[in-house]
């Protein structure tokens, strides 16, 4: 609490001039906008949801996919329990342990991703999905931070 006395203020147990009192706060609201605009500037993770479908009429068999993505993104929570991931590499396995997964007629599996950049610039993820029968699809995005 301060109180006036005279033309000095007590503040914080420390008695300071109108002038010193003044200056003190602009420093706190200084660093305190610097702050929230380091928060600002944070990108948030972006989520990347990848969709394997099924639009034939018999099931897939022993599907699997790869998500790969540039050293400069890091990969964020919440982490997927269903991807087997390999320290050190910027990529992920899906399914995780079981080999492959079937997927039935006019059906799809779903996979989400969190993903931010380090750095600025120009990043790509890229997502491969296979099955049986060699059927193969590939697609990459790339993103501007």
């Amino acid at each position: 609490m301060r109180k006036p006395t005279g033309r000095r203020f007590i503040f914080e147990d420390k008695e300071h001039t109108p002038a010193e009192h003044k200056e003190l706060w602009r420093k706190r609201v200084r660093a305190a906008l610097e702050m929230l605009q380091e928060a600002i500037n944070v990108p948030p993770s972006t989520k990347y949801t990848i969709y394997i479908f099924n639009k034939g009429d018999r099931p897939i068999e022993k599907v699997g996919a790869t998500l790969a993505w540039d050293k400069e993104l890091e990969e964020t929570g919440p982490f997927n329990p269903d991807v087997a991931r390999v320290p050190g590499l910027n990529q992920v396995a899906w399914p995780r342990g079981e080999g492959f997964k079937t997927i039935e007629p006019n059906r799809f599996e779903k996979l989400e991703l969190y993903l931010k950049a380090r750095t600025e610039g120009r990043h790509c993820v890229k997502a491969t999905a296979t099955s049986d029968a060699g059927l193969k699809s590939r697609t990459a995005t790339r993103i501007r931070r």
